[in-house]
């Protein structure tokens, strides 16, 4: 469809995008609390211990906040792309003459 100049398709893969962004950095918050986890033993004792233990819990709390808000933001670009198509599809059941030439 095309009466309003939306690209439905274009919406979708960038929230398809916003949210495999997400998924990445959720990866990657796990894979650091894994290495974390990993040398914890052979760092024990001395202050980057302590310090990694803090910057772990700090970058997981904020990558986690980070990928809920991505992946809704992409949520709403999937909604967003249904929603134009649904306007769209209810205009031209309302009105049947502006569609164009094969579409009706």
């Amino acid at each position: 469809m095309s009466g309003y100049d939306v690209d439905s398709a274009t919406l979708v893969g960038a929230g398809d995008e916003f949210v495999e962004v997400a998924d990445a950095a959720r990866e990657a918050a796990v894979e650091f609390r894994r290495a974390a986890d990993e040398h914890h033993d052979s760092i024990d004792g001395f202050a980057a211990a302590a310090t990694s233990a803090s910057v772990g819990l700090r970058w997981e709390h904020h990558i986690t906040d980070l990928c809920k808000r991505t992946a809704v933001f992409g949520g709403f670009l999937h909604q967003g792309a249904a929603d134009y198509e649904g306007m769209e599809q209810s205009v031209l059941d309302t009105l049947p003459g502006l569609a164009p030439d094969g579409d009706a």
